[in-house]
């Protein structure tokens, strides 16, 4: 995702469709797991098959920064480039 916006940014419309087509289930995904992301899951069914990465310590903490960095260009794309 991060990097379909990146190209998106520069221009490249078939990467900026391809990135707000993929939006709305990545929101969806967040959602489902309430912004704490675990291990491994199912793209398909959501099932979690892995939730931490060790008992106790939690799932993939770096994913929420990921998906911070993604909507905020989300929020600038529609507005830098032509649809």
């Amino acid at each position: 995702m991060v990097n379909l916006a990146r190209m998106a940014l520069e221009g490249n419309e078939t990467c900026k469709q391809l990135f707000m087509d993929s939006l709305e289930y990545m929101i969806k995904v967040a959602h489902h797991f309430k912004y704490k992301w675990p291990v491994f899951y199912d793209m398909k069914t959501l099932e979690i098959l892995k939730g931490e990465k060790q008992p106790g310590k939690g799932g993939e903490g770096d994913v929420a920064g990921l998906y911070a960095f993604v909507m905020l260009h989300a929020g600038i794309l529609p507005r830098t480039t032509a649809i």
